[in-house]
């Protein structure tokens, strides 16, 4: 194990941008994306490029977290396309709970870390990933937070591909709906594309067919007849409930453990091979 870590840190070392260790970057703009997500865009101190990276990759990032008085080191999945220039993570706020130590990583980077100050990233790493050689069509599920290494996928299949796609999102409603408006207009002009929104707690203001299009949870065998494309590759990002209950839906639509890939945060628990952070 110790010997193919170390192989993978000679390949990111050695790679167009990449680098060993920590490197400093710059935030050179964040947006709120959500009452809670929030992208902060990072390009390097040195004024180098960047390393290309698969989409679905993520990096870790060293904070600082004054209450604990020391560093703590997250991983977050990248949220853009390879562009060369910088990387775009998008952080969400967890709720702090003082005896788990949990939310202080993401509250001090969305209350403190602002236009012009530094933090320190890793090359990007994880297996979890989109595979760029394949031609099939492409069905992406999420829930949450699990949208941001689908959005690098997504970006970057528009981009460089003709692949079919469809992109199934599942959240609260329209206040922590995430780039809805942006996703929006992408499928607006990308008719290979198609979007389907579940929200299971609707603000009075939200307009079925406009802002969402099923009330509920993901449910995947409600709208068989949208994700059922012949070949297609399922990418599976959110929490572990979510993602084991679309593994199971899929399986009992019939579509095969090798066509379904996953990112867990945590073990593997929904008995398929999982692409792990």
């Amino acid at each position: 194990l110790i010997a193919a870590a170390a192989a993978l840190y000679d390949r990111a070392a050695a790679a167009p941008g990449g680098w060993r260790g920590w490197r400093n970057f710059v935030v050179r703009h964040r947006r709120q994306e959500s009452e809670l997500i929030t992208s902060f865009f990072l390009e390097p101190e040195d004024g180098e490029r960047v390393a290309d990276f698969e989409p679905g990759q993520y990096v870790s990032v060293a904070v600082d977290v004054p209450r604990l008085g020391l560093q703590q080191v997250r991983q977050y999945s990248l949220s853009d396309a390879p562009n060369g220039k910088r990387y775009r993570i998008s952080v969400t706020r967890e709720s702090e709970d003082a005896q788990r130590d949990a939310g202080d990583v993401s509250s001090q980077l969305h209350d403190h870390l602002n236009q012009g100050d530094l933090v320190r990233l890793t090359p990007p790493f994880g297996v979890f990933h989109l595979d760029m050689q394949a031609t099939t069509p492409v069905v992406l599920v999420s829930s949450g937070a699990g949208l941001a290494p689908l959005v690098s996928m997504l970006k970057t299949l528009l981009k460089n591909t003709e692949r079919q796609l469809v992109f199934v999102h599942g959240t609260c409603n329209s206040s922590v709906h995430a780039m809805k408006d942006r996703i929006s207009a992408v499928v607006e002009t990308n008719r290979r594309l198609t979007s389907v929104v579940f929200y299971d707690a609707p603000l009075p203001t939200d307009e079925p067919g406009y802002d969402y299009d099923h009330e509920g949870f993901v449910d995947l065998r409600r709208i068989e007849d949208q994700i059922m494309v012949p070949h297609a590759d399922y990418y599976v990002c959110g929490p572990i409930p979510f993602m084991r209950m679309q593994v199971e839906a899929l399986r009992s639509l019939g579509v095969q453990d090798s066509r379904i890939h996953c990112e867990a945060f945590g073990t593997d628990v929904l008995g398929i091979p999982l692409r792990e952070r």
